[in-house]
């Protein structure tokens, strides 16, 4: 996905590069996009929101090319 059309509060999942771009591979994981810079998305993934909350919940940086 371009990283200009990617906004914050907005769904995302990450598909590692080393899955084949499969969004259905067991690696890939979804989540919401809580910023975004020039070179990064920042992804608060489903399974840790579930176990901590939104606000303890840490972004991981991600590639906007592993990102759908």
């Amino acid at each position: 996905m371009n990283i200009k059309d990617i906004r914050p509060q907005q769904r995302v999942t990450y598909v590692p590069f080393s899955s084949t771009r499969d969004i259905q591979h067991k690696d890939a994981e979804s989540g919401i996009a809580s910023s975004v810079t020039h070179t990064r998305v920042f992804v608060k993934f489903d399974k840790q929101i579930e176990k901590l909350g939104w606000n303890d919940t840490a972004a991981q940086a991600c590639d906007p090319e592993d990102i759908f």
